[in-house]
């Protein structure tokens, strides 16, 4: 009997246990980090294709970076590198400025200041999201 008892609360311990772990995998898996250069308080502020690593340069005052937790604008990101990785007819970036950096998981999209252009990798696009995913990035900063 006190087996069965043992069992018993073994599987329920595991249970919970399980259930807690999915919980925080599902809540990490839509955190998207979000870097933003302000050139507002800076003439020529901006980071340019060629010095990308700028942006996680953590002395850098003009760098803010913000955690935010949104299903939908993971799922927009996740459409954005799609689209860059299936056109066949990419834009291969110059030079630009860019102004916002998007990561999720090991992912990164770095994007200009209307949030139109976009590069992952060596590749970019011209994409528009809707105004409610700008909104979602532009609120933090």
């Amino acid at each position: 009997m006190r087996t069965i008892k043992k069992i018993n609360i073994n599987k329920i311990k595991f249970s919970i246990i399980t259930l807690f772990a999915l919980f925080l995998a599902s809540c990490s898996g839509r955190t998207i980090k979000i870097y933003h250069n302000d050139t507002s308080k800076v003439d020529d502020g901006g980071i340019c294709g060629g010095c990308l690593k700028a942006f996680f340069n953590k002395n850098n005052l003009y760098i803010k970076n913000v955690n935010v937790k949104s299903l939908t604008l993971k799922n927009q990101i996740l459409l954005i590198q799609k689209k860059i990785i299936l056109t066949q007819s990419n834009i291969e970036p110059d030079d630009s400025y860019y102004e916002y950096v998007l990561i999720h998981k090991k992912d990164t999209l770095f994007s200009d200041s209307r949030l139109e252009f976009w590069r992952y990798k060596n590749f970019g696009v011209y994409y528009k999201p809707d105004n409610k995913i700008k909104k979602v990035i532009q609120k933090n900063f």
